[in-house]
């Protein structure tokens, strides 16, 4: 999960039709025995501007939602779980993949004191108004908190609360953070870039076992071969569009432990350390 950007005045049009308006009404009126429905909270301009935020990613687990069929509009606030009034509100609604819309489901644990009804301010019915906060959710939002201060991962693919954060220990549970197939992309992507450096470390390494010209412009060159893909691959995994772009983060800045871990400690770590700091990964 990684923090995103959210205008919630920019209310995409399909939430401010003749058709939501009267939907909005009925549920004022209705309040949980209200029908709700998709067609206007997950209406197709809604949809396009999520995928726009989330750059076709899941807002929880941060994997690429490749299939349309697949993109799920997900309440924060559950509107079966006692939110029926954020139903159709702009700024309760993200983007979900299939497997954690359904894992997280009703779920929203809080530790304070939970809003029951609609607060009369409508302002107030936003996630980052006082009145929201002051339910002490345990459930992140990208748009309003900062993941990264409560999530970390480790070079095996697994996700971890930073410091027992409990709302990290919350996010991770209720929306199966942890799953095995989440566990190994993540693990996959880092293997490949372990992988990626020890390669290049074999063809630097031979390169100048079997050439006497060792000059500087000699070694700029064999960086230009091959650990500078990697570097600029590295960087653009930690880009906004990149599936798993927290982990694409970890590797930049603790490339020590996510990329040379497993090389072993002497001449050739030294090697890879001294080509990092050069590429300023390290």
């Amino acid at each position: 999960m990684v923090r995103v950007c959210k205008a919630f005045d920019a209310i995409p049009e399909g939430l401010t039709s003749v058709n939501a308006v009267h939907k909005k009404e009925a549920l004022r009126i209705e309040g949980s025995k209200h029908h709700f429905d998709n067609n206007v909270y997950a209406h197709a301009t809604v949809k396009v501007a999520l995928n726009a935020i989330y750059h076709n990613k899941c807002a929880y687990c941060e994997s690429l939602i490749e299939e349309q069929a697949d993109r799920r509009v997900e309440h924060y606030r559950p509107k079966g779980g006692g939110y029926h009034w954020l139903a159709y509100e702009w700024s309760n609604l993200l983007l979900a993949c299939e497997s954690c819309n359904r894992k997280k489901w009703n779920h929203f644990p809080v530790n304070g004191s939970r809003v029951a009804a609609p607060p009369s301010e409508e302002t107030d019915w936003r996630p980052d108004s006082g009145v929201m906060r002051a339910e002490q959710p345990l459930l992140l939002n990208p748009e309003i908190d900062h993941p990264e201060a409560h999530l970390r991962f480790s070079p095996d693919g697994q996700i971890h609360a930073v410091d027992d954060s409990e709302q990290g220990v919350q996010t991770i549970k209720y929306c199966g953070l942890q799953r095995e197939d989440l566990v190994y992309a993540r693990k996959k992507q880092i293997d490949w870039f372990r992988k990626q450096m020890k390669c290049q470390l074999s063809i630097f390494l031979d390169y100048f076992c079997n050439n006497h010209d060792q000059t500087g412009v000699t070694f700029q060159a064999a960086l230009s071969l091959g650990f500078q893909t990697i570097a600029e691959q590295i960087k653009a995994a930690q880009q906004p569009d990149h599936p798993f772009s927290r982990v694409g983060w970890h590797i930049n800045n603790e490339p020590e432990t996510f990329l040379l871990e497993d090389i072993p400690a002497g001449e050739l770590r030294d090697v890879a350390r001294c080509t990092l700091k050069l590429l300023k990964i390290m």
